[in-house]
């Protein structure tokens, strides 16, 4: 009904078969050595199609587990086949013999000295603790919360908010923030979920996910306020606005949460370049953006190296 084609998360040959052949890969006319720094989705896409396609690839990652992001929003309420996933890509990369090292960190100068013919990064996103809300774009960063915010990514990964009384403020409006409060709430914080929004997880209506999660987090004793903003953050002290009326309001919490998109990393990108080495990007890296955008870069770059 919104006239675009079908496709599909996790293999976007699905819907493209007229232009991609389905999920078949051609032997590269000449093998080449690629390395590929950084371990998501996109990373992930790119060195399997690569290896698919006869060349000798080497991933490299600096967490303990390959996923990055998308291995935390495996570790969301209900989200437990994105880490099937990550283990399906675990087997495919062992099965196409790619070289695979976690817990490994490259600089540029390890990038080159590496020595292979083409480089992918995908170096994905940081974290943002910004507190940014696209309602009030003229302002970067959330009045008080620099030093005092966590993001969703810090309390996935197992960041204890402080005291009992959770703000989770959401700028994305889907799995992200409405499944990290829905994770808090049911760990027996008391969590308000405030969004510009007019909807919990809106953007989730087209996968008939938000009805769902919304009464989850509301069994869990969640709580929330739609189309509204928090303009200032003080010591506790939350000022909230109204996107609708302009009416301001105080509430007092223990602890800030923050979902905000993500900030590209790009550090390596342009000392790479100036080496001369062939260098690519995907995913994150050149904007964040989500899972299904990783994995068809990927995709479309490992079938053109």
């Amino acid at each position: 009904h919104r006239d675009y084609w079908i496709s599909c998360l996790v293999n976007p040959s699905a819907g493209r078969e007229w232009e991609w052949g389905g999920d078949r890969f051609e032997a590269a006319a000449i093998p080449r050595s690629i390395l590929v720094v950084g371990g998501g989705p996109a990373g992930l896409e790119a060195a399997r199609v690569a290896a698919e396609r006869d060349h000798s690839v080497t991933l490299v990652e600096a967490g303990e587990q390959l996923g990055g992001q998308w291995r935390l929003a495996g570790m969301q309420p209900s989200r437990g086949q994105i880490l099937e996933h990550l283990l399906w890509y675990r087997h495919e990369l062992e099965r196409l013999g790619v070289d695979v090292r976690t817990n490994t960190r490259f600089s540029a100068e390890d990038v080159v000295a590496h020595g292979a013919s083409a480089v992918v990064l995908a170096t994905g996103s940081a974290p943002s603790r910004s507190g940014f809300q696209h309602a009030i774009p003229e302002w970067d960063v959330l009045p008080g919360s620099e030093a005092a915010a966590l993001s969703i990514q810090d309390v996935i990964a197992g960041a204890k908010p402080a005291g009992r009384r959770v703000l989770l403020l959401d700028d994305l409006n889907d799995w992200r923030g409405a499944g990290t409060a829905t994770l808090l709430a049911e760990a027996g914080y008391s969590v308000t979920l405030v969004t510009s929004a007019a909807v919990v997880a809106g953007q989730l209506a087209m996968a008939d996910a938000d009805g769902p999660l919304r009464k989850r987090y509301a069994r869990a004793g969640g709580k929330w306020m739609t189309s509204t903003v928090v303009v200032d953050w003080n010591g506790g002290r939350a000022r909230l606005r109204s996107t609708l009326t302009d009416e301001e309001s105080h509430e007092d919490f223990d602890s800030l949460v923050v979902a905000s998109l993500p900030d590209p990393v790009r550090e390596l990108h342009d000392d790479v370049i100036a080496s001369g080495v062939e260098v690519h990007q995907v995913g994150d890296c050149i904007a964040a953006r989500k899972a299904i955008m990783a994995i068809y870069e990927g995709r479309k770059l490992g079938m053109t190296l």
